[in-house]
């Protein structure tokens, strides 16, 4: 337990994971989709910082990518923080840090590692929080949105050949915006055609 003692305050003084192992000499590993539970860590690569500790089994450790994606906004931090990731460029790191454990034992750990790094240095919510709806749904609005071209672009592009006042075209916009995002969030593909 020292070990992780020394990794946690590591982290919780706003060190790297780098820096975090390499003062513990915590090894993290990859997660595998595994039978027994584990505790995972999701970890930023712009700064190299856990921002998330999670516990599972399974492929519990990359869901939270999948959920992103899906626009399933459980926690509107860790949603937030790993579209801005996806954003940039980067890819999600989730890396293991201890498995092969029973769901009590990686619940105390889950539980150990988020106070001692602190609720600050991390997106996990407090026992029995959610995010409330209103959060989710302007989240994932702007998720769709970001895959719209933008508004000026728009402009340019396909606003002269629409017939109808300016006012019009633009209540057409949004609506059009709003449908290919959908459009695109559940994957179809699509077409603009001038007319």
């Amino acid at each position: 337990m020292k070990r992780y003692e020394q990794f946690a305050w590591a982290l919780r003084d706003g060190g790297s994971v780098f820096a975090a192992t390499y003062v513990s000499g915590v090894e993290l590993k990859p997660c595998r989709a595994l039978k027994r539970y584990y505790v995972y860590l999701l970890i930023d690569p712009r700064t190299n910082k856990v921002f998330y500790v999670g516990k599972g089994k399974g492929f519990r450790a990359t869901e939270h990518l999948t959920e992103w994606k899906s626009g399933n906004v459980t926690n509107a931090m860790k949603f937030k923080r790993i579209g801005e990731i996806i954003k940039s460029g980067m890819e999600l790191v989730v890396k293991c840090l201890q498995d092969d454990m029973d769901g009590t034992r990686a619940l105390d750990l889950e539980g150990w590692l988020i106070r001692t790094i602190g609720r600050d240095n991390l997106t996990n919510l407090g026992a029995g929080r959610k995010t409330a709806p209103i959060i989710k749904i302007g989240l994932r609005a702007d998720q769709m949105l970001d895959k719209v071209a933008p508004f000026r672009q728009w402009e340019r592009e396909i606003l002269p050949y629409l017939t109808g006042s300016r006012k019009e075209n633009i209540n057409y916009y949004w609506w059009l915006a709003c449908t290919l995002a959908k459009v695109v969030h559940e994957g179809k593909q699509y077409q603009l055609e001038a007319s």
